[in-house]
């Protein structure tokens, strides 16, 4: 067997979570990731990819046998199971045997998802393979009914129906941004709950840190701005409220801020076990990117999270951690109409981080009032003073970045950042740079110009002459198309957000 094949075999039996003697931090396989140094094949390569592939298998089959756990308990009471049947249209004996034959169908469905596969199915032949298992599973109690046939017909009926659910939700995903929909305040302990308990496809948050006391780390909390001021009506920073403090907090329509490890305990609560996570992480401090990684191990959800950040030194550390999880990097503005070069020279400026910080004030007080305005494709971040925006080269290593700010009296923790970087392909020695390391098999989040600012340019009497010309210059949409089919070479996806036009 090959031996990406057995690795892969190990994950799986191992319900989706990488095996002990596989971890990269054993430092005696030395399966360590040092992003300085070349890169570990076996690490970065042929383990990786096997990992990514079964815990896509494990989550699959956990959604299929989820759907129809729920579709057969749905009409454990009689009135429902007399409205099933008549929509099936069988008789009243294919009925009363259908009725004996449920609790061992339940029964079935009860079995540990690692007897689901046997060693020598592959990836390519997983779903075939289940959608096998799962009919001669459920077919077991009928065989040696009167209507044991047809019964058998309409269960392999809602194993495909429950194959092409999945199908759907794969093509077609629905994704939570923000925690929003399940409560009027966003990522909220009340609609995160709601959310897992109706087995959402997927959701996004965002993580900030909170204030640590000496000895402490900071905490891991979900919210998306750096203030409360949008969201509670409290001007303070999260990095100033210690998390003891952070949960007795009262959002403005009644919701309370969830913590990560709280999130995870209403996965618990709720029995979900199919919502997809993305965690997007919007500060760096170590101790609390630390406590992130232990949650999601600890808690067994390695193969439903996917590590987002606009923070390339963020996604840098935990990747050195476990280059075994997804990542995803947000936004590079030299892919949106900023030049590399002027990016540097404004980084150099004394008053650069408050030049981009003025900037990102403006940016996101334009977007609270389009939103309050019902300006379509324009979603409100709440407005909040930016004081500063720290630069950051998406390329250099977390420690030398950390050791610059720290000579300039800046911090990474709390504050904006703007990242930025060629795309992520290839070095001077064409090999892969930092950030295609990392993002392989996983993506890039970058953003068109939005409607909003286009309207405002076309209404600028100087610039409105040159039309779609100005326009195009700050969309950018060929360089970006030109981007993605770059990242595509190295394993990466692209999601560009807000195009001016659809087809695109």
């Amino acid at each position: 067997m090959d031996p990406r094949e057995n690795i892969f075999h190990q994950v799986l039996s191992n319900e989706g979570v990488i095996p002990e003697e596989l971890k990269p931090d054993k430092k005696e396989n030395d399966k360590t990731v040092d992003l300085k140094k070349e890169i570990n094949n076996e690490v970065e390569g042929n383990l990786k990819i096997s990992v990514m592939e079964a815990r896509e298998v494990f989550f699959e089959q956990e959604r299929v046998v989820g759907i129809l756990k729920n579709k057969f308990a749905e009409i454990s009471d009689k009135e429902s199971f007399d409205k099933y049947c008549k929509s099936l249209g069988i008789s009243e004996g294919a009925k009363e045997d259908l009725r004996n034959a449920l609790p061992s169908i339940n029964q079935s469905l009860k079995k540990d998802t690692k007897d689901f596969f046997e060693s020598e199915i592959s990836y390519k032949e997983h779903k075939e393979y289940l959608n096998q298992f799962l009919q001669t599973s459920l077919n077991l109690s009928l065989n040696n009914t009167e209507y044991g046939e047809l019964i058998n017909e309409k269960i392999r009926a809602e194993i495909d129906l429950a194959v092409k659910v999945l199908d759907e939700s794969r093509n077609n995903p629905v994704l939570s941004h923000r925690g929003r929909g399940f409560h009027p305040d966003e990522a909220s302990v009340e609609g995160f709950k709601k959310a897992l308990e109706e087995n959402i496809a997927e959701i996004e948050f965002d993580i900030r840190g909170t204030k640590a006391q000496e000895g402490e780390n900071s905490e891991p909390v979900i919210h998306h701005n750096a203030t409360l001021g949008a969201s509670a009506g409290i001007p303070e920073a999260i990095r100033n409220i210690h998390i003891n403090d952070i949960k007795n907090i009262d959002l403005k329509h009644g919701g309370h801020i969830c913590s990560l490890e709280h999130f995870f305990e209403l996965i618990k609560e709720t029995d979900n076990k199919t919502t997809k996570i993305n965690i997007d992480i919007k500060d760096f401090d170590e101790g609390m990117l630390d406590k992130i990684l232990k949650l999601v191990e600890s808690n067994k959800m390695e193969h439903r999270v996917a590590i987002v950040s606009w923070l390339p030194q963020s996604l840098q550390y935990l990747y050195e951690k476990n280059p075994t999880l997804s990542y995803s990097m947000s936004y590079f503005p030299a892919i949106r109409g900023v030049s590399r070069w002027a990016i540097e020279k404004i980084s150099q400026l004394q008053s650069g981080s408050l030049l981009f910080g003025t900037a990102g004030t403006w940016f996101a007080k334009k977007r609270d009032e389009a939103i309050q305005a019902g300006v379509p494709k324009v979603q409100s971040t709440g407005s909040e003073q930016i004081t500063d925006a720290i630069i950051l080269d998406a390329n250099e290593h977390w420690t030398e970045t950390k050791e610059k700010t720290k000579e300039r009296g800046q911090s990474l923790f709390g504050k904006h950042t703007i990242a930025y970087a060629k795309s992520p392909t290839k070095n001077k020695d064409s090999g892969m740079d930092t950030m295609a390391r990392i993002l392989q098999n996983g993506s890039v989040n970058i953003m068109a110009f939005e409607e909003l600012f286009v309207a405002h340019i076309k209404k600028i009497p100087v610039l409105n002459k040159y039309g779609d010309k100005i326009v195009n210059l700050f969309e950018r949409t060929t360089k970006l198309m030109e981007y993605a089919k770059e990242c595509s070479k190295n394993g990466i996806k692209v999601n560009i957000f807000d195009l001016k036009k659809e087809k695109q």
